[in-house]
């Protein structure tokens, strides 16, 4: 005993110690299984949309449709198998993430980011009308924004978090780009398609080859840069700093 009765505060300090280490592993190991998901979320939804769906689309036509190369993830995982496939590993990563946040604002902007995720990706799927597409875009942006928040936040390195900005900025350029092919198609005269895929791939197969080439290298470029966008994030993960 120290003097004046009191115990040493060693051993107190060593408890808090190991309770400090133990709760940064068990964040740790969160993270790890959270970026997993993520990976997975993005992977196995790509392959079971076009691997799958060019194999299987008239077998098990309730499973898989017929793919349309390329394609965004939001079009990919809207429907049928690749839908569940990004819905459980999406759910199950966010999951993680939500146990390593601790502080009351920390939980609460997991919850609204994941809210905002579960209305752009579940509730109103892009291609199904005007009204879920306009709902889709402004709550994907929004799910989008807090990835910045949680990037600055989260104190990302450098070459993860400007691989998101830069990957970002030129997903949205392309989508513009996009759109406004899409725009002159239909001021063509040409009735733009519904949300079948085999409306889409017959609508393009039609358009005179230097519209249809200008379209398809728009559509790949948005493409590849959404991946980017989320790949440079979902690395960044276990570069980020847990308190």
């Amino acid at each position: 005993r120290r003097r004046g009765g009191r115990w040493p505060e060693a051993p107190l300090f060593l408890l808090r110690r190991l309770s400090c280490t133990a709760r940064a592993g068990m964040a740790d190991d969160d993270v790890a299984r959270a970026q997993r998901a993520f990976y997975a979320t993005l992977l196995v939804p790509f392959a079971c949309y076009h691997v799958g769906g060019r194999l299987f689309s008239k077998r098990w036509p309730r499973l898989f449709e017929t793919p349309r190369f390329p394609a965004t993830i939001s079009w990919t995982t809207r429907h049928k198998l690749p839908f569940y496939c990004f819905a459980t590993s999406w759910l199950y990563g966010w999951w993680h993430l939500l146990r390593v946040a601790t502080r009351r604002f920390e939980r609460a902007f997991v919850i609204q980011m994941v809210a905002a995720g579960v209305v752009a990706m579940f509730l109103s799927p892009v291609g199904r009308s005007r009204r879920k597409d306009a709902v889709h875009y402004v709550a994907s942006f929004l799910y989008m924004s807090d990835h910045v928040v949680l990037i600055v936040y989260l104190k990302m390195r450098p070459l993860y978090a400007w691989g998101f900005f830069l990957s970002f900025a030129a997903f949205l350029a392309a989508t513009t780009a996009v759109r406004r092919s899409w725009k002159e198609i239909a001021e063509g005269g040409v009735k733009l398609p519904s949300s079948s895929n085999d409306e889409v791939i017959r609508l393009i197969a039609g358009l005179p080859p230097p519209k249809r080439r200008r379209l398809q290298r728009r559509l790949l470029i948005e493409m590849v840069f959404e991946y980017a966008t989320f790949f440079a994030f979902i690395s960044g993960l276990d570069s980020i700093s847990i308190e």
